[in-house]
């Protein structure tokens, strides 16, 4: 994310419990401590994660990741900027990383290449091949 704000809640790994009904009641026994009324994800599991301030829109290279949420973010940009976007988050997705975009974006032109639809309606989509796209990127701002 590019907000320091955003990414430093997300660190805390708290939620309300609202936030968390469609999580079954055996994951959030196992993965979760409640803490005044609120439940925090364990320190084993959120040390799995990193998370990066990065804007998505700089010609910086993206980390090595295994996983990317972009949940309505790319409606925002041009067809032309989603597809450099998109050709980055490939080359910095592992060997078969993970992808989420939200429900109302979808892959665009030769980006289809790219990935493979693990789950269509949730808009989950997993990198294919080891090496990274031979796409040619958009130059950025």
């Amino acid at each position: 994310d590019v907000s320091a704000p955003i990414l430093a809640t997300a660190r805390e790994g708290l939620y309300d419990q609202p936030r968390l009904t469609e999580v079954p009641a055996p994951v959030l026994r196992k993965y979760f401590r409640e803490e005044a009324g609120r439940y925090r994800l364990i320190d084993r599991i959120r040390g799995m994660v990193r998370f990066e301030r990065h804007n998505i829109m700089t010609a910086e290279p993206f980390p090595a990741v295994d996983l990317i949420l972009c949940r309505n973010v790319l409606i925002y940009f041009s067809r032309a900027e989603q597809e450099r976007i998109l050709l980055n988050f490939s080359n910095a997705l592992a060997a078969s990383g993970v992808l989420v975009l939200g429900r109302s974006e979808v892959l665009v032109g030769e980006m289809r290449t790219l990935f493979l639809s693990e789950f269509p309606i949730e808009r989950i989509y997993r990198r294919k091949g080891s090496e990274p796209a031979a796409v040619e990127p958009l130059q950025g701002p």
